[in-house]
């Protein structure tokens, strides 16, 4: 027979799995598994304790392997070699009790709902029930500490958790495991669905899906709802309530004699009149932590909020500072040509009058050359000023370039651009400017054109730049339209 192989994560004892293996055999005797066992007498020792241990109700004690087989049969001997080996992958320490206790629990519920219903053989149904979180020491042969965690939330929380960290979660794993170790299919599909919201009709699945109940009502959460949801199960079983209360009654005996015949700690197990009685006191906590974790959320909220208000208001202050000219705080060329763009697709559907302005400081250069560049920054200002005062609500104004500006005036004809065009012009031409050198004033020219007809945005703005070269070249200070 070839030895069968598993990855470390999945490890069990060679020998153990060899007795599983052969057990699965149909031709397999009593014989065989003796002499499988017999090679190694520290792993024969160690399944004979179990054996003889009360959980077995063996009569007299059992004194070797052969015995073992003849009394309680090959199927019995390849479930306690397994759980045997199952165990022997928790490891020793407080840790480990966590993770052991969750697994004897539902193995322990698993063989008592078997007992009481005659579902299932009590023995497979404890491998079974052992088996159901058996995925969790998946999680432990990589990360012991968060494998513990996970055994110490609340039964039904568990899957989720797994799935939140990335894990699959322990039905799926478990399954492939006792695939992997030899199992029946009907085993392998009662671990898959044990956290099912309903059971599936094979008499085993259903006992391992009632033993999930049970156990759950042990491990964390709302107590006295989770009793409820076991005693549903195990009535669906066909367990009246006098049963149903002594299945849960005698759960914890049963973990803590499940616990020594094989020889480890499963830490304290509470009964069931205490577990619920922490879990009201527990509620109380939990309101009061519940109340904090509102009015921490609350805080969250807020700050989520105002981040979301700070956000948006930095957003539109790039989005301003992605359009504005540095300068002067008009629209830059980019913003001023797209507003142009639009307001022409306007027009040209509403079949609506659009006008545009385009001027520039006369003898800028000049300026600059006479009295510095910072004065000439601030004439520049001081025109965009003027100019943005005497627009209208729905015009656009920017900086075109250099020292010359443009505006785009929506439903305005030609005439009344020029009045606004010469508001401009006599503001600007009334503004006086101080540098070390002198007091001085500026004028500006201006080039006027009105959309005609379909024309395109490039073909109005060469109209107006026409207009305006024609006021340069008329003597500057002055308005023409194109």
């Amino acid at each position: 027979m070839s030895k069968p192989t598993s990855s470390k994560e999945d490890a069990l004892s060679t020998l153990a799995l060899q007795i599983v293996q052969a057990a699965s055999k149909a031709d397999c005797t009593i014989q065989e598994l003796a002499q499988l066992a017999a090679q190694d007498p520290a792993f024969a020792a160690r399944l004979l304790h179990v054996v003889n241990a009360p959980v077995h109700g063996v009569s007299r004690r059992v004194a070797d392997i052969r015995q073992a087989t003849s009394l309680l049969g090959v199927a019995s001997i390849q479930n306690i070699a397994l759980a045997l080996a199952v165990t022997d992958l928790v490891p020793v320490g407080l840790a480990g009790e966590s993770l052991l206790s969750i697994g004897l629990r539902r193995g322990c519920a698993a063989q008592r709902i078997a007992e009481a219903t005659k579902l299932a053989l009590p023995g497979e149904a404890f491998t079974t029930g052992l088996l159901l979180d058996v995925g969790i020491l998946r999680v432990a042969r990589q990360d012991l500490e968060e494998a513990v965690q996970l055994a110490r939330r609340p039964a039904l929380a568990r899957p989720t958790h797994e799935r939140l960290k990335g894990h699959v979660p322990h039905p799926v794993s478990g399954a492939q495991l006792a695939k992997k170790w030899f199992l029946p299919d009907h085993v392998a599909h009662a671990i898959s669905h044990h956290h099912d919201d309903e059971p599936l009709d094979h008499p085993l699945a259903r006992v391992a899906w009632a033993a999930e109940r049970v156990a759950s009502t042990f491990e964390g959460g709302d107590a006295e709802n989770l009793k409820r949801s076991a005693v549903s199960a195990l009535e669906r079983l066909g367990l009246s309530g006098t049963d149903c209360d002594a299945v849960l009654a005698e759960l914890p005996a049963l973990v803590r004699d499940a616990g020594s015949a094989f020889q480890r700690s499963v830490g304290k197990q509470a009964e069931l009149d205490k577990v619920l009685s922490e879990a009201s006191l527990r509620l109380v906590e939990l309101n009061r932590e519940f109340q904090d974790l509102l009015a921490s959320t609350n805080s969250l909220l807020s700050q989520k909020e105002r981040l979301i208000r700070d956000l948006e208001a930095a957003n539109g202050e790039l989005a301003r500072m992605a359009s504005t000219d540095g300068l002067t705080g008009v629209l830059n060329r980019r913003a001023f040509i797209h507003g142009l763009k639009a307001n022409h697709q306007r027009a040209l559907q509403e079949r609506a009058p659009l006008s545009i302005i385009l001027l520039d400081v006369d003898h800028f250069k000049k300026v600059n050359d006479t009295h510095g560049h910072q004065v000439g920054d601030d004439v520049l200002v001081a025109v965009a000023s003027h100019a943005s005062k005497a627009m209208r609500t729905g015009d656009i104004f920017g900086r075109y370039g250099g020292e010359e500006f443009a505006a785009v005036l929506p439903r305005t004809p030609v005439d009344a651009a020029s009045k606004i065009a010469e508001r401009i012009r006599g503001d600007v031409g009334a503004t006086t400017f101080a540098s070390e050198k002198s007091r001085f004033r500026v004028t500006a020219s201006f080039g006027i054109a009105q959309l005609n007809g379909a024309e395109s945005v490039e073909q109005l703005i060469a109209r107006a730049d026409a207009a305006l070269y024609r006021a340069k070249d008329g003597g500057r200070d002055r308005i023409c339209h194109g």
